[in-house]
């Protein structure tokens, strides 16, 4: 596995569900929650839902800075809340644990071709657990045009899944819808949603957008923090 590959699955441990992370963009500072909403309808017909709050930050230069802010994220255990930097200018990238007051440390490479690194727009599914449908699906792709969310220019796509009822045992088409609304201008989606046929539906959207210059300090690893190098194919422990 290469290096660039092993740091954006070590990058994507400390995001949201949707596995969505800003392009570290220059001349585009900006601010903004990020909200994740996960709905489930159970067997007796009641609906769950979970919610996650993120907040990430941009400044001029492109360095990056997500981290939890619900209680959801901050809950102890095996997968410990952390602080994601990313410093493009100084080609570091950093995992803090705020509860250990370490700083994980690892180099980013930088691509040949110059792209960004760190752009994700795609929202994982789960690991199949053997009832999901193997067969090759019908995937048909919709332009959604562009409008305004926010004041910030989007153009959106639907992306729609289907698995007929000849391919699988469910005895009914099986379908999966996506919708992305993409903006240029952030490196984001501000809005994105799925309805799955198993999974329920999420919806993850930018909140509070801010185009203004973030404080610097916050692209900093704390005095006090403890930095440890990183091994570039290993999460840490």
């Amino acid at each position: 596995m290469s290096l660039r590959l092993s740091l954006v699955l070590v990058c994507s441990s400390c995001l949201p569900a949707f596995g969505q992370a800003a392009a570290p963009i220059p001349g585009a500072p900006f601010s903004s929650d990020i909200v994740t909403i996960h709905e489930k309808t159970q067997a007796d017909g009641e609906i769950t839902e979970t919610r996650d709050l993120e907040r990430i930050y941009r400044d001029s230069s492109g360095r990056l800075r997500q981290e939890p802010t619900s209680e959801v994220a901050a809950h102890p255990g095996p997968k410990r809340p952390v602080v994601m930097i990313n410093d493009p200018v100084a080609g570091i990238f950093y995992l803090l644990e705020v509860s250990r007051k370490i700083a994980h440390r690892a180099v980013i490479p930088k691509p040949p071709d110059g792209s960004h690194s760190f752009t994700i727009y795609s929202i994982p599914y789960q690991e199949n657990d053997g009832t999901y449908p193997t067969a090759k699906p019908d995937v048909k792709f919709e332009s959604l045009g562009s409008q305004t969310m926010q004041g910030i220019e989007v153009v959106g796509r639907r992306t729609t899944t289907t698995w007929s009822a000849e391919s699988q045992r469910a005895g009914k088409d099986l379908v999966s819808v996506e919708e992305m609304w993409i903006s240029n201008a952030l490196g984001m989606a501000p809005l994105i949603k799925r309805a799955d046929f198993r999974w329920g539906t999420d919806t993850q959207q930018l909140e509070n957008i801010q185009r203004e210059e973030p404080d610097a300090s916050l692209f900093v690893v704390p005095a006090d923090y403890r930095i440890v190098d990183m091994d570039p194919g290993i999460p840490p422990q």
